[in-house]
């Protein structure tokens, strides 16, 4: 990304965070599996999280570890899935216990992409009511406007009804971003819950934030389409207001 186009959003876009995330799902997965006594007391949750909070300088090394086993084996989760293992000493076993690489990555991505995108919705929800909070105003004062047509100027209008357009489109277009979901899934190699109940993939998913929804191997990715539709017709929307400002300038 151009460095002045960047925001705090780019955070949930960086190698570390996204690795972080791994370590956070996996840890979370383990604690549930002890809780239903699906799996014995260990010590991977603790070793989990001393590993995600450690040093940027000791976290760099790690993250480099996983480059190197990558470059080996030619898989870039089973290289985590190595590394970590390795770091976790004996409690490592239960590392990744009944899951499979989508999994992680997908519950990851599902994590990352619903943050980025509630900072974006709680921003452009600021400008929702500045704008409702302006229409408000302007039906009292009855402003009158040169409204536009055909790319030029065309018969007066009130600035209420300009505003009430923006307002209307706008509000409607960022309830849909709101509104919009990805799913996480926690079932294992083929869907089934074979090795992780639907309980505790449930019980995970909800502590994430995320839905849990009935699919297969991975999740759909018309998923990833439709949030990514809806943020595309949000911008749109803001587009067309911050165009027609410029032009009203003139």
């Amino acid at each position: 990304m151009i460095a002045s186009y960047k925001t705090e959003i780019d955070k949930y876009f960086k190698e570390s965070t996204r690795i972080q995330t791994y370590l956070k799902i996996e840890r979370m997965v383990n604690d549930e599996l002890i809780c239903q006594k699906s799996l014995s007391v260990n010590r991977l949750s603790e070793k989990l999280c001393i590993l995600e909070n450690s040093s940027n300088e000791v976290f760099d090394k790690y993250v480099n570890q996983i480059h190197s086993k990558e470059e080996e084996i030619k898989h870039d989760f089973n290289a985590f899935v190595f590394v970590t293992e390795k770091k976790c000493g004996k409690d490592g076993k239960w590392l990744h216990y009944g899951l499979t690489s989508s999994d992680i990555i997908d519950t990851t991505n599902a994590v990352l992409f619903t943050c980025a995108k509630n900072k974006i919705a709680d921003a452009s929800d600021l400008f929702t009511k500045c704008i409702e909070e302006r229409m408000y105003e302007e039906m009292g004062n009855h402003t009158e406007i040169l409204a536009r047509t055909h790319g030029r100027v065309a018969e007066k209008t009130y600035l209420s009804n300009i505003l009430k357009h923006w307002w209307s489109s706008f509000d409607e277009s960022l309830r849909n971003v709101q509104n919009s979901t990805l799913p996480g899934k926690l079932s294992g190699a083929v869907g089934d819950n074979k090795y992780i109940s639907k309980f505790i993939e449930d019980t995970v998913l909800c502590r994430l934030n995320l839905v849990s929804e009935d699919i297969g191997q991975i999740v759909p990715r018309e998923n990833y389409a439709i949030m990514l539709n809806d943020l595309a017709i949000m911008g749109s929307v803001l587009e067309r207001i911050a165009t027609l400002i410029r032009l009203y300038q003139q």
